[in-house]
């Protein structure tokens, strides 16, 4: 997949590395070119009316210049990972509207 952030382009691999259904997610990925690792961990956990999600990166190697970025790339990867879910919640929610008699 494509990151799409300030600067240049950079390309990952996504590999899901474990799953527990209905709860858990966690994947890993690859990117600038090969030098940061990341693990992403979804937790899912229900609620009377609907499903709370958190989600937490970890780095596991990163170039320095990404180490000393933290913070920013913390709040980068944040605001985009909420609009993401902000779009799945409206995807199922027409999907329902659509379902519904």
């Amino acid at each position: 997949m494509r990151v799409k952030s300030p600067g240049p382009d950079d390309w990952l691999d996504m590999k899901v590395i474990a799953a527990e259904r209905p709860r858990t997610n966690v994947e890993e990925s690859v990117g600038a070119k090969g030098r940061r690792r990341t693990r992403g961990t979804y937790v899912l956990d229900e609620l009377p009316q609907g499903t709370k999600i958190t989600f937490e990166l970890v780095w596991l190697e990163a170039p320095l210049s990404e180490r000393l970025m933290a913070p920013i790339t913390r709040s980068v990867v944040g605001r985009a990972n909420a609009k993401a879910l902000r779009r799945l919640v409206e995807a199922l929610a027409s999907r329902t509207k659509e379902e519904t008699p």
